[in-house]
């Protein structure tokens, strides 16, 4: 068998980053100019020590073994705390010394995490915010995965705890460092922290004013194994050689620029653009300008929602059209390497994804999604952000700010999509319109990046709709080239309810079943070393790195066997349109 690197160096810095670098703070129109509110810190030192919180009963203790001042990017002083939380959590919080604005900020951490990304906070800082990070409850450099085998702290950890461990934390030693309580706390991430973002809504709503969720992994363990790990083995032969080439790519990525009227590599409305891969299907042989029926095939599933052999639809749609030029090493590998996506895959299955965790020995391709899809599901409760009831979120005041990029490769943006129309199924639209807003990014990519204008200030807009009120229909996206803006696009707020052609229909099929609305039992029964799920509340609620062992490819999934989760108690089918280019969903959500 051919042996395969378990992935792409190409994708790491998309996979493991943390929040999408925010535009310029306007400190003179959406903040309180930098300047002190009353409270400042004379004697940084003096504040390593120990700091004890309240979390509904529970004492939450935080050790700062470091104080030092540092200087923010405006030249003002702040100190540096670091330290850890209940002796797990690594964190490190920055606080304005004489000019704080009230205000707290925390960023949210990418992949599987392991460092603290305070350098995320840079921007807030020098608008006046005290600001912080944390690890996500492990320390690893490499950002693999291999910290959470048989540890269900470490596990719950980086599923939803830590975040909720930092915010009381950290707003302690606000309160101990200042005298004064922040006036507003916000939370910006996007990927794993984009599901992180969504976790604190769901699980701790009062712990933010404003949350920012970018490109949310929100399904974390149907995302990474039945998705990314999906697009990975629809593209290998029986043998591990890959069918889609770069070259194959490129024609394709051409031929959806065309026909989806794209301009600079933007297509503006893929949902609304009626390709079909099979148009480029060679008619004498191969050529450079045509797929071959083996390479069309691959396509049409790799746009399409995977699907089970039993009908069930695995997770909520495929690939984009216009995301095509980042396919390679993203959501595609090559007959050497698996994608940042594969790799990703079978780190989480090796590591993550059942209650008794298989080992480095574990491949991709040594689950069979058709058959085995139910096994993630109670890991799926300890780490997916897809609950649909954001009541408790809306009525203690909370705004919410959904971004993702339509050229999204890695995880698609209509899962973000489907997440917002279940709330408002849930909800109600015109309830979830007062506190939630979704801008889609034509052109970008995984949370930043592609060609599409992928900077905006979202921090300002949140600021903005939660003290003023004011709330964002619209945002204004640039591209920069070497720090000046290249070009401009305003991007409306998504309209629930209005998807353009196909989507609109998908979801008019699906009912009113909320995501993520109860556990599912896994039907093998646990081994009893298995590590349990985490005793802490648990409530229904993606992305890493490529690894670097090699991998033995195993035969593939058989044609029409796409991967991907379980969804709802009850299947829908619904016909998309598009001659060719997205085909038949059966969609289930759980009960």
């Amino acid at each position: 068998m051919k042996r395969i690197l378990g992935g792409a160096i190409a994708v790491v810095a998309l996979v493991v980053g943390v929040a999408a670098p925010a535009a310029a703070l306007d400190t003179s129109f959406q903040y309180v100019e930098r300047a002190s509110v009353g409270s400042v810190i004379e004697h940084c030192g003096e504040l390593a020590r120990t700091y004890v919180a309240d979390d509904s009963g529970v004492e939450v203790t935080a050790v700062v073994a470091s104080a030092v001042s540092v200087a923010a990017d405006d030249g003002e002083p702040a100190c540096e705390l670091s330290g850890t939380i209940d002796g797990r959590v690594g964190f490190t919080v920055q606080l304005p010394t004489d000019t704080w604005n009230g205000r707290y900020f925390q960023t949210g951490c990418g992949g599987f995490c392991g460092y603290v990304p305070i350098d995320s906070c840079a921007a807030p800082l020098a608008a006046g915010f005290a600001v912080a990070a944390e690890d996500t409850g492990h320390a690893d450099p490499t950002g693999g995965a291999e910290w959470g085998a048989m540890d269900a702290d470490a596990r719950a950890d980086w599923g939803y705890r830590s975040p909720h461990l930092l915010a009381v934390s950290a707003k302690q030693i606000i309160h101990e460092a200042y005298g004064a309580s922040a006036s507003a706390s916000y939370f910006q991430g996007c990927s794993t922290g984009g599901r992180q973002a969504l976790s604190e809504a769901q699980r701790y709503p009062d712990d933010f004013d404003g949350i920012i969720a970018g490109a949310p992994a929100l399904y974390q363990n149907y995302l990474a194994v039945l998705s990314q790990g999906g697009y990975e083995r629809i593209n290998r032969r029986d043998d591990g050689t890959a069918i889609l080439t770069a070259e194959a790519v490129d024609t394709l990525a051409a031929a959806v620029q065309d026909a989806c009227g794209g301009v600079d590599g933007v297509v503006a409305d893929p949902m609304g653009c009626d390709f079909s891969p099979e148009t480029l299907t060679c008619v004498d042989g191969a050529a450079a300008d045509c797929l071959s029926p083996e390479q069309v095939d691959v396509v049409q599933r790799l746009y399409a929602p995977p699907v089970a052999d039993d009908g069930t639809v695995l997770y909520p749609a495929g690939l984009p059209l216009g995301s095509e030029s980042l396919w390679m090493g993203m959501a595609v590998g090559t007959d050497e390497a698996y994608s940042g996506g594969g790799g990703y895959a079978q780190n989480v299955l090796r590591y993550l994804a059942f209650p008794e965790s298989p080992g480095a020995e574990y491949a991709l391709t040594d689950f069979d999604p058709s058959t085995q899809y139910r096994e993630l599901d109670a890991m799926a409760e300890v780490y997916n952000a897809d609950d649909a009831d954001l009541s408790e979120f809306a009525a203690s005041g909370g705004k919410l700010i959904l971004y993702h990029g339509l050229a999204d490769a890695l995880i698609t943006p209509y899962g973000t999509v489907e997440y917002l129309e279940a709330v408002a199924d849930k909800m109600g639209a015109g309830t979830v319109d007062n506190f939630a807003r979704l801008f889609l990014l034509p052109g970008v990519s995984h949370c930043t990046g592609g060609p599409g204008e992928d900077t905006v200030d979202w921090l300002g807009s949140l600021v903005d709709w939660v003290e003023n009120d004011s709330a964002p229909t619209q945002v204004e996206a640039t591209k920069l080239t070497a720090g000046e803006i290249a070009s401009a696009r305003t991007v409306a707020a998504y309209e629930l309810g209005s998807g353009t052609s196909w989507y609109s229909d998908w979801f008019a099929s699906a009912g009113a079943n909320p995501v993520g609305t109860g556990p599912v039992e896994p039907e093998a029964p646990a081994a009893e070393d298995t590590v349990a799920a985490p005793t802490a509340p648990v409530e229904p609620s993606v992305d890493g790195t490529a690894g670097a062992a090699e991998e033995t490819a195993a035969p593939l999934l058989p044609t029409g066997e796409s991967p991907a989760r379980a969804l709802t108690a009850v299947a829908f089918v619904a016909v998309l349109v598009g001659a060719g280019g997205l085909a038949v969903v059966a969609r289930r959500r759980r009960a």
